[in-house]
């Protein structure tokens, strides 16, 4: 049986916002807007986002790639957050780094992320993607209705250890332990993140015990129903089926 942690790391990979197929159409306007213009940063953080990891489109003198992108936006402009972020989510490996456009500063993924939030300390999703119990707080205090923050923050109560703490406090007073995170992660209705806020309440639950989610419609359910809907939400996502056993 695969972790709570396991999937708190699929739930944080899947944090970009990279088309899963490619608009051709977009990737073309972009480029027209860049060849016209290629003063601005945020073009090429659009443009990146078009792109696959393996992707590279002409710009003129030379092909340019998903990371090359992101750092031509940051080259453009230093205090673009969501370039720091988009690069840091990019990298696959805590240990990789990129070279800015200076070509000599390298930076890996937590210094990106904390770049990020230099850049822009409102940024919610930065401090989520640097995966730290206060960052989790700090992303949901930002943006109430961000899925994955209330999933990756169960995740680290859940598995806290006997000596920490299994509940946080929000700046507004409000408490919240593992299980009311993914309540709150369900809650929040249809997003990509649905299914691992499903399965990971599933885990904690007792076969025979109910639980309420929070809101105006109050739904209910239980742990085989928890486990299905888990299911149904990874169909809906087009995610394939994991061989899972809970």
């Amino acid at each position: 049986m695969p972790s709570i942690a396991t999937v708190a790391v699929i739930g944080l990979a899947m944090l970009a916002v990279f088309a899963s197929a490619v608009d051709t159409a977009e990737r073309q306007r972009l480029l027209k807007l860049i060849n016209e213009n290629p003063g601005v940063s945020d073009h090429y953080v659009d443009l990146a986002n078009t792109l696959g990891s393996d992707d590279s489109v002409a710009l003129l003198p030379k092909t340019l790639t998903r990371v090359e992108a992101y750092v031509l936006a940051i080259q453009i402009d230093p205090k673009n957050a969501v370039a720091f972020n988009n690069l840091g989510v990019t990298l696959p490996n805590l240990e990789d780094t990129v070279t800015l456009g200076d070509g000599v500063s390298k930076m890996n993924k937590q210094e990106l992320f904390l770049k990020a939030i230099e850049s822009d300390p409102k940024f919610g999703h930065a401090y989520n993607n640097l995966a730290r119990r206060e960052m989790f707080v700090k992303s949901i205090e930002l943006d109430p209705e961000y899925p994955y923050a209330y999933n990756n923050l169960g995740v680290i109560l859940a598995d806290a250890a006997e000596t920490e703490a299994t509940t946080v406090t929000l700046a507004n007073g409000e408490t919240l332990g593992a299980r009311a995170s993914f309540l709150r992660c369900i809650a929040l209705g249809d997003h990509p993140a649905l299914h691992h806020c499903y399965r990971n309440i599933a885990q904690l639950m007792d076969d025979s015990e109910i639980v309420v989610v929070p809101g105006q419609h109050g739904e209910r359910f239980n742990k085989a129903q928890a486990i299905q809907r888990a299911g149904d939400a990874r169909k809906s996502a087009g995610i394939a089926d994991e061989d899972e056993d809970m």
